[in-house]
């Protein structure tokens, strides 16, 4: 499946369609607190970062869930 422009709650749902179990970390395009709340229920995505506090928070963010010998999935734009 390819996964282009979609929302974070897309991909989440794709993932568990699919039976993968990787942590999400969703950048988004300022959400309030109910739709972040809903993204991340039921095992949704581990995290979220608002793009506009991207620079500051990917790498730390990534960096809690990347660990050597864990699989990474890219999923094209």
């Amino acid at each position: 499946m390819t996964f282009v422009r979609g929302t974070a709650q897309e991909l989440i749902n794709w993932q568990k369609t699919e039976g993968y179990g990787f942590p999400v970390v969703a950048i988004v395009d300022n959400l309030n607190p109910l739709d972040i709340a809903d993204v991340m229920k039921d095992g949704g995505a581990v995290n979220i970062i608002q793009r506009p506090a991207m620079d500051k928070q990917l790498v730390e963010t990534v960096g809690r869930y990347a660990r050597p010998g864990r699989t990474m999935l890219l999923l094209p734009d």
